[in-house]
């Protein structure tokens, strides 16, 4: 190693660790995502000893993989939330009307959104793979998420509950037949 990990580690562990509670509220997470960020900083420590702000330069590390936490929950959320459906007497997964509405996506703007979101590819990996541009990737996953969304809202009404469950309640003849 090129430089001292655990002094290092030591003289920071307790602020980072406050650090990303700050932003997760979540203890579990926070020592996942610490433990993540001593990883990424043990292996740059033993190839490396460019650092010149290595308090500024943990705490960067930190904030990528709180980032990085929260887009994992994102997807999660997304594959996650449940239905609840007061009118009818059968309750159905949000995911069953997520992946139909995503099936019927023009196939352009369907596959990077999958990819992305659900299986987790990077951008830039989706970019290569369909000969696109970094630009063009990301635009295509962000107009199939709106159109997700409005497909949403003009078949019904998604809302947090209280329990943090998504609820979706159809509203249109459209919904009702999945």
């Amino acid at each position: 190693m090129k430089c001292n990990v655990f002094e290092i580690w030591y003289l920071h562990y307790k602020n980072l660790r406050m650090y990303i509670f700050s932003k997760v509220k979540d203890w579990d997470a926070t020592d996942d995502i610490l433990s993540h960020t001593l990883i990424n900083f043990v292996n740059y420590c033993e190839s490396r000893n460019d650092i010149k702000n290595i308090r500024g330069w943990l705490f960067k590390i930190a904030y990528n993989n709180t980032m990085d936490h929260f887009k994992r929950d994102a997807r999660r959320v997304l594959l996650d939330f449940d239905v609840v459906d007061d009118s009818e007497e059968n309750t159905h997964a949000v995911s069953e009307w997520l992946y139909h509405f995503i099936s019927e996506l023009p196939l352009r703007y369907q596959e990077p959104l999958v990819l992305y979101d659900i299986v987790g590819t990077p951008q830039k990996t989706i970019a290569t793979k369909m000969g696109l541009s970094l630009e063009a990737t990301k635009s295509r996953i962000q107009r199939a998420r709106k159109m997700l969304k409005e497909k949403f809202e003009q078949c019904g009404k998604l809302e947090i509950s209280s329990s943090q469950l998504y609820e979706f309640t159809p509203t249109q003849s459209c919904c009702l037949s999945l």
